[in-house]
């Protein structure tokens, strides 16, 4: 099942890259100990938006069509692979490792990495230093 979580606050969720890593690990550790893993996300000072794939039905958990997910891997990756707190990021730079896109051998992933690659490209971008707060 792909589903996603997407959290929108007024507040900023982050102030600095260590508390941006730490709330990024916080879900990473959620969806993990409840079997699922993180495939993309896009975490901005006041979202997160997390693309996750669990092997069985989550109930909190907003499901995702197989007709969306390519679109999805789009729109996360609209910052470009600048933007340090994106998976669009870890699949171009060695970094943290938070979701599947950075990972080397990821089979969970419902497209080629060739493909997701291509959407994310034509995706809007924006230059690296917009990008960061």
């Amino acid at each position: 099942m792909y589903g996603r979580i997407q959290k929108h606050s007024t507040q900023r969720l982050f102030t600095n890259a260590q508390e941006a890593y730490r709330l990024l690990a916080h879900y990473y550790l959620q969806v993990a100990n409840t079997g699922g893993c993180i495939l993309d996300y896009l975490l901005l000072p006041h979202s997160i938006d997390l693309l996750l794939f669990f092997p069985t039905t989550m109930h909190n958990l907003i499901a995702v069509d197989s007709a969306h997910l390519l679109p999805l891997f789009g729109t996360l990756g609209a910052k470009g692979k600048h933007y340090p707190f994106s998976g669009t990021y870890e699949l171009y730079h060695a970094s943290h490792c938070f979701c599947e896109l950075g990972k080397t051998g990821a089979n969970v992933l419902p497209f080629s990495l060739e493909t997701i690659v291509q959407v994310k490209k034509h995706a809007g971008i924006c230059s690296p230093s917009s990008c960061l707060f």
